[in-house]
């Protein structure tokens, strides 16, 4: 499905699916909220025409760029960056398809060795299981296995495997809140420059904003306690995964997470963003939280 990849800090990012008119704007009834004044309350839109998206300037003070270009309006193109005041949003319309195998661990349970076992070999597979203790040290292990099989050393296959545990740790706690009937699914593609996994829960979905801004302000030794404290549901879980893998990507909602691995040079540098004077600026303004439309500055 087409969305709006909305830059956070440079490898995080929050995705917005496109399946009509989305406002964006900093005032509190735009459907994506940009906090900053350099943005208008309602400073442009992105609207559907046949089979195609268009964004439009909204009469903004600050203007509308595509591709460092400033635009009035233009139909979106894959890749395509946005920029609207500091923020930084990318278009994409990248299908992931339907998985060449799933193997649902709900479903005869007493066979997810050998339904497990055939998951190693295939390059997308797409794994369900309950958040039961026992079948996420299943899927866990079987991670593992999948690892072994990438041209990585052992540093980095650790870093990679410890940011999916993580991220199959924070649905089961987060999203699941240890409710062992709820079913994570776990989705694995490898492809040949590139390396996709994304969790799927079925929670309501977390804030993990709030989670990200609280563990950037804690130092190492103060999040891991506080972690501790809380019977393992910190903030640390997201840190982890922006340290080890090169791209995290959250749906709106809070229950989703794409992770990617890029696996040759050219496959990073293609991915990697257009420098920006802003740069520095785009990680504090877009933790905000806040979505008072009453802030000072442009309107």
């Amino acid at each position: 499905m087409p969305s709006l990849k909305i830059e956070i800090t440079r490898n995080f990012v929050e995705v917005r699916d496109l399946n009509e008119e989305v406002v964006l704007g900093r005032g509190r009834h735009a459907d994506v909220v940009l906090l900053h004044a350099s943005v208008s309350r309602k400073h442009a839109r992105v609207f559907q025409k046949d089979t195609e998206y268009i964004i439009e300037d909204l009469n903004s003070s600050n203007g509308l760029k595509v591709n460092g270009e400033s635009v009035h309006s233009k139909l979106l193109e894959h890749g395509d960056t946005i920029e609207i005041g500091i923020n930084r949003l990318f278009y994409s319309n990248e299908d992931l398809g339907i998985p060449q195998r799933i193997i649902d661990l709900t479903l005869r349970p007493e066979d997810a060795d050998a339904k497990l076992a055939v998951a190693r070999n295939l390059s997308d597979v797409a794994i369900r299981f309950v958040s039961e203790e026992r079948y996420v040290e299943l899927v866990q292990v079987e991670i593992g296995r999948m690892l072994e099989l990438l041209d990585f050393d052992d540093r980095e296959r650790m870093n990679i495997e410890t940011a999916m545990n993580e991220a199959i740790g924070n649905a089961v706690r987060h999203g699941h809140q240890y409710e062992q009937s709820k079913i994570v699914e776990f989705r694995y593609i490898r492809k040949p420059d590139r390396l996709i996994v994304r969790v799927a829960d079925e929670g309501p979905g977390f804030d993990y904003r709030a989670m990200l801004k609280r563990g950037m302000e804690l130092d190492a030794v103060d999040a891991a306690r506080q972690r501790y404290m809380e019977g393992g549901m910190g903030g640390l879980g997201i840190l982890m995964m922006l340290r080890c893998m090169d791209k995290v990507e959250y749906n709106n909602l809070g229950n989703e997470v794409t992770l990617s691995k890029y696996l040759t040079e050219d496959a990073r540098l293609a991915a990697a963003p257009p420098p920006s004077d802003t740069d520095h600026q785009i990680a504090t303004n877009d933790l905000s939280s806040s979505t008072d439309e009453t802030q000072s500055g442009i309107d």
